[in-house]
């Protein structure tokens, strides 16, 4: 009878695979006809099935499976198979049958059934995981391809119509809630960035940019606002991507506007490289601290390089300095007084010393053309005036006094006299030249 049986088998069985169904995820109908010495087959009969990814020879997938007294009538039968989501990949696979221990050629192969043909590439794993261009999926869907990509494409043309991505989360409220996150990992499954969401107590949403490595996101942004975590770095938008302003987080040195531009605060419009818009009664700029000012360095404030010419000050001082040494600081020099304490008094427009043979030493004044004649040094663009005080004391103690005979108001000339004045013969005023020396200041109210 098995040999028999082999025989009509081998050029009489049929099969056609139905739409699956079923008592579990993976198991399908399989429908076959048998015939016998060219009639339809009736009876009992005892079946094996597996799969193959050949037509011959080839790999098994799973096991065989076994269905013994299958009933046959009018050479119509019926199984249910399950070889379980490993079975079907990508490939192709061919079903052999055995019947009564009878192994039937060619295999039969598997093909896809109309409303299945759109699914080929897809892979369902018995977790449920869904895999497109993978048999082995390590999420809930997990995409494989040479150049992978997910595209959202909407038609309407509606504008409050968009392609929409959400990430939903149970809210656990009264924490801070993560809502989701898409994360860039590589080859060796390292998190190298993330995006993430969260919110906190249901009413405050923010958002999160971490790259790896860091403890902290480097970028949240908050309902109160952008907090960046690490250094700051901003570039031009061209090609070179020159960096114009670096703010350190570590204590290096910060700058702005390294590629030009003003920079202002308080205002809009910065007509200076540092404009500063003063608030109300506060100041523009305040400068504290300690540092005293020094020839070797120190102060709060610096106008200058210090290897050159620089004025420094402090809490307390103003001082000039040139490269580490002393230096002449110049107030209006250019005119106009300089008042001093809530009086404002004025500091001397000249002073000095003159010795005994007429030698001056003043910062602007100078010798004039005759005897006791001097006069202040234009260059400096002073002139006296009728309201200047002028004073000139005798040094040493000598019982004698220093007489201002006149001066030349808005001009530059003032005459001393050391000894006795008198008239001439012919009435005129008449004086000694210095002889002795004095000190002289001359002020202006």
């Amino acid at each position: 009878m098995n040999k028999y049986i082999q025989v009509v088998f081998v050029i009489a069985v049929t099969a056609i695979l139905a739409h699956a169904r079923a008592q579990s995820d993976t198991a399908f109908t399989y429908q076959g006809e048998l015939a016998e010495a060219g009639s339809p087959a009736d009876g009992s009969f005892d079946f094996q099935f597996g799969l193959w990814d050949a037509v011959s020879g080839g790999t098994q997938i799973g096991t065989m499976l076994t269905h013994n007294g299958v009933a046959v009538a009018d050479g119509l039968f019926t199984v249910e198979l399950d070889f379980g989501t490993v079975a079907f990949g990508n490939g192709a696979r061919w079903l052999e049958i055995v019947v009564n221990g009878t192994t039937l050629t060619p295999r039969t192969q598997i093909t896809g059934s109309p409303y299945s043909v759109q699914t080929r590439g897809i892979y369902v794993d018995d977790a449920g995981r869904v895999g497109i261009g993978t048999t082995n999926p390590q999420a809930d869907l997990a995409i494989e391809s040479g150049g992978a990509s997910f595209d959202l494409v909407t038609t309407d043309s509606s504008p409050v119509t968009s392609s929409t991505i959400r990430l939903k989360s149970v809210d656990a409220y009264g924490i801070n809630t993560q809502l989701g996150s898409l994360s860039f990992v590589g080859e060796d499954d390292t998190v190298w960035a993330s995006v993430s969401g969260s919110h906190a107590a249901s009413t405050t949403g923010s958002m999160f940019l971490r790259v790896n490595p860091a403890t902290y996101a480097q970028l949240r942004i908050m309902t109160s606002g952008i907090e960046v975590t690490g250094d700051l770095k901003i570039r031009e938008s061209t090609g070179l991507l020159e960096q114009s302003a670096f703010i350190s987080s570590s204590g290096a040195d910060s700058y702005m506007q390294a590629l030009g531009g003003d920079l202002g605060i308080g205002m809009t419009s910065p007509r200076y490289r540092l404009d500063v818009l003063a608030n109300g009664g506060t100041p523009a700029i305040r400068a504290n601290g300690s540092a005293d000012a020094s020839l070797a360095g120190g102060g709060l404030l610096l106008l200058g390089d210090t290897v050159a010419r620089n004025i420094v000050a402090d809490q307390d001082e103003i001082q000039a300095r040139y490269d580490g040494a002393e230096s002449t600081l110049y107030l209006n020099p250019a005119g106009g007084p300089v008042r001093m304490g809530p009086d404002g008094i004025s500091a001397p427009i000249s002073y000095g010393k003159v010795a005994a043979d007429g030698t001056v030493t003043s910062p602007n004044l100078r010798a004039g053309s005759y005897p006791g004649w001097y006069h202040i040094d234009n260059a400096l663009g002073w002139s006296l005036q009728e309201t200047d005080i002028v004073i000139a004391t005798a040094e040493g103690g000598v019982p004698w006094k220093v007489s201002i005979v006149e001066y030349e108001i808005n001009g530059s000339n003032v005459i001393f006299n050391t000894g006795a004045i008198g008239n001439d013969s012919l009435g005129r005023m008449d004086w000694s030249p210095v002889d002795r020396p004095f000190s002289f200041v001359i002020y202006r109210p």
